[in-house]
């Protein structure tokens, strides 16, 4: 990635596109280019999404975003980021923001989680099994009864660590799936979540082990949407494959929704505002993100937003009041999930002395 950064130093010819998709970008009175050449800050390095729009739409074909990438692997390392600070996002650690909600809200899969050998196992990422239990308990029976899936997996893929900079503890809880997977004799793994995928696309391939979509396993019930009108927001992991995005829009034809495009879609899309845990370190700028998409979803009006990607939906959720924001799973299964409630939940979680007692828990070292 070092290299990246190096070639954009040289490479960037100043036209200053990436600065009309990205509010860090438009905030800096220098090119990337110039600011690869003398190095990226941390303040501003935690504050990229790492969505790869500017990439997108780079003429040249240079990556802003491996800058940022490299700028908080560096910050980290020498210690210029308060990282115990922002232990809560941490997925390697028992007590994270997540885990501790699952076991506060009684949210428990034991009864599903692979035992014994399991050759198709279901990962449906900590964001989905964390604010839509019953949406991920729908869609894991449904892939029992349409490719026998022998159980369920609640680790997490790793990206939270290699977004914070921490690529050692990325490789080190790769490895650790990857020992689980192969105690199990896990061959096959299905995802429902599109930065998941990414992430352990070519872990697994390394390992031997068959890495799928939910959308190209799941049998999917007849949903009647004819004369339904969506509009698919595409997650920032999927902007450049686009696996997702086809298979979604693909599954929404099969059910009769018609699909209008937004101004970005595919390779162009904006960012939800989650990216890169933004919304911790820079609020801001996914408050940003988010009005500007949910502009462009009431200029195409369509009646639905559909996401493919459980913290995109999240997000949008919490702030349009205006706007039907769904999962494409529980469209597609003839499903209404409440992606605030667990938001909510969390919230009230936190409050009051009890509340404090459970943040000082997750703080701990």
């Amino acid at each position: 990635m070092e290299n990246k950064v190096k070639e954009l130093a040289e490479r960037c010819i100043e036209c200053g596109l990436c600065k009309g998709c990205c509010p860090l970008l438009a905030g800096m009175e220098e090119s990337p280019g110039k600011a690869a050449a003398r190095g990226a800050t941390a303040e501003e390095s935690f504050s990229c999404a790492l969505c790869g729009c500017c990439e997108a739409v780079c003429p040249v074909g240079v990556s802003p975003k491996e800058l940022f990438a490299a700028g908080r692997r560096a910050a980290i390392a020498a210690e210029d980021f308060r990282l115990d600070e922002y232990l809560y996002l941490l997925p390697d650690r028992d007590n994270n923001l997540m885990s501790v909600y699952r076991r506060f809200s009684g949210i428990d899969y034991g009864d599903i989680a692979v035992k014994g050998e399991a050759s198709r196992c279901f990962f449906p990422g900590c964001t989905l099994m964390t604010y839509a239990p019953e949406l991920t308990r729908a869609v894991f029976s449904r892939l029992q009864k349409d490719c026998g899936c022998d159980g369920m997996l609640t680790d997490c893929c790793g990206k939270p660590l290699t977004q914070m900079g921490l690529p050692q503890r990325a490789e080190a809880a790769a490895a650790k799936l990857v020992a689980r997977l192969k105690a199990h004799a896990v061959r096959e793994v299905i995802v429902a979540c599109p930065g998941c995928y990414y992430e352990l696309l070519p872990v697994l391939a390394a390992a031997g082990v068959t890495l799928k979509t939910v959308y190209e396993v799941l049998e999917l019930p007849s949903v009647d949407g004819a004369g339904r009108i969506c509009t698919v927001h595409d997650s920032c992991p999927d902007r450049r494959e686009g696996v997702f995005g086809r298979q979604v829009r693909a599954a929404l034809a099969k059910s009769g929704f018609q699909t209008v495009e937004m101004s970005h879609s595919g390779k162009k899309t904006i960012c939800c505002g989650s990216g890169g845990m933004i919304s911790s370190f820079r609020p801001d700028f996914t408050e940003e993100f988010v009005g500007r998409r949910l502009a462009e979803v009431r200029e195409s009006k369509a009646e639905i937003l559909a996401n493919y990607c459980a913290s995109c939906t999240a997000k949008f959720a919490a702030a349009a009041d205006d706007v039907c924001v769904v999962h494409a799973l529980s469209l597609l299964l003839g499903r209404d999930d409440d992606f605030t409630a667990a938001k909510k939940r969390m919230a009230a979680m936190l409050e009051g002395p009890e509340g404090d007692e459970i943040w000082a828990r997750i703080m701990a070292d």
